[in-house]
């Protein structure tokens, strides 16, 4: 009989954690992704009302020391994201803790100039624990400009 692996009751748990922070932020509305292709789930900005503002989610989950560590992610994946025209955002979930935070990958690879890592002939980049800032509601507020596509990083990729 199959089992159950300890990675994939932490991925699991970090899903849910995830889905619920968006939620406790009280801005958001969250629909979990059907075909999970790197894309985990969605979060369309609802403030009051929806406003087809969308994030698409990555979430990453770990178990243990609830403090926020770097993020090895495939550059296959990572190339998507800078092709998409929806932000997306890595979030990263201390499942027993719930512990969260997230980066806004497009702007995290234009601010740290990550592109020749990702187009070059390497599998995966890191992102590093500093790259990420707390699922809180000061992030809220930076996730409500990225969202928007007001963010100051936003505004200069949108003039490209």
């Amino acid at each position: 009989m199959p089992r159950r692996t300890p990675s994939q009751r932490i991925g699991s748990l970090g899903h849910r954690v995830a889905a619920a922070r968006f939620e406790q932020l009280g801005s958001w509305i969250v629909r979990n992704q059907e075909e999970d292709v790197g894309i985990d789930m969605e979060a369309e900005l609802s403030d009051p009302d929806p406003t087809a503002d969308f994030l698409k989610c990555q979430i990453k989950s770990f178990e243990g020391a609830a403090a926020k560590r770097p993020v090895r992610l495939k550059n296959e994946f990572l190339k998507y994201a800078c092709e998409c025209r929806i932000p997306v955002v890595l979030v990263l979930v201390e499942s027993v803790t719930g512990q969260s935070w997230f980066c806004w990958l497009q702007g995290c690879i234009e601010a740290n100039r990550l592109r020749p890592s990702i187009y070059g002939s390497r599998g995966s980049t890191t992102i590093t624990a500093d790259w990420l800032a707390p699922l809180d509601e000061a992030g809220n507020a930076e996730l409500k400009s990225i969202a928007r596509g007001i963010h100051p990083i936003a505004s200069t990729r949108n003039q490209s």
